[in-house]
């Protein structure tokens, strides 16, 4: 397992590599531009786009929500397993 540092520790927590990370952010990056033009475009017209953003917003909500909860189970179980590795030392 590669040591923690500054620039990796968030990848290393996501068990993520680089790749993976950049195209999850790239997406979710695109995804919002995406629904501030819709947004835009409902400013001008209100009569179009009346639920899009709206229903993508909670989208990407939920896609990170579920994300945090996998990435902080992941946390804890790594922190248990630590606790236990540092029992195990003890003995």
């Amino acid at each position: 397992m590669k040591k923690a540092n500054f620039f990796n520790r968030h990848l290393i927590e996501s068990d993520e590599n680089y790749f993976e990370h950049f195209l999850f952010a790239f997406a979710t990056a695109m995804w919002i531009l995406f629904v501030g033009m819709v947004l835009t475009c409902h400013a001008i017209c209100p009569f179009i786009f009346k639920f899009t953003a709206s229903s993508n917003i909670k989208k990407i909500n939920e896609v990170m929500q579920k994300r945090r909860e996998k990435l902080m189970s992941k946390i804890a179980a790594n922190a248990s397993q630590s606790n236990l590795d540092k029992e195990d030392e003890g003995e």
